[in-house]
């Protein structure tokens, strides 16, 4: 390939790959179309360039540029571009342009418009947690004192 050819390549997927980044960090659907649509303009043209590349011919005798593998580079950018653009529109709307990236991970349910608490306890969890030891302590206790329940049994 020639050097120009190269140039002209990484003009364009420089600008791609950061979009790519950019998509990975948007946190709406409307800016992640915006994103979409920049990279498919940018790897039409990037396409378009590549297929309408003309050597200029010197007196060297150097090969014409092989534009064959770019072609297909810039083609699978836009391919790529395409298929995210649509699939972020149709994301946005089924479930609104302006959602945020928390919410981007659920793709069928949505948020249930009552909000469902746990019941009430009637009892004190410090409460509980008390009961829970002094139970599990009365054993001990009664081993410890030989087989005789203590005098004192708390009420609960």
């Amino acid at each position: 390939m020639r050097a120009e050819l190269i140039s002209v390549c990484q003009l364009f997927l420089v600008p791609s790959a950061i979009m790519f980044a950019a998509l990975g960090v948007a946190g709406s659907e409307g800016l992640k179309i915006v994103i979409c649509g920049m990279g498919a303009v940018t790897s039409d043209i990037w396409a378009w360039t590549v297929y309408h590349w003309k050597d200029v011919t010197t007196g060297a005798g150097l090969a014409p540029s092989n534009t064959e593998p770019v072609l297909v580079l810039s083609i699978l950018f836009v391919l790529a571009w395409t298929v995210c653009f649509w699939v972020h529109v149709g994301y946005g709307l089924a479930y609104g342009f302006e959602r945020q990236k928390e919410a981007q991970s659920v793709k069928i349910a949505r948020r249930p418009k009552v909000h469902f608490a746990p019941p009430r306890t009637t009892m004190r969890s410090g409460h509980r947690l008390r009961r829970f030891w002094h139970r599990l302590w009365l054993p001990v206790r009664a081993w410890l004192s030989g087989g005789k329940w203590l005098s004192r049994q708390p009420s609960l």
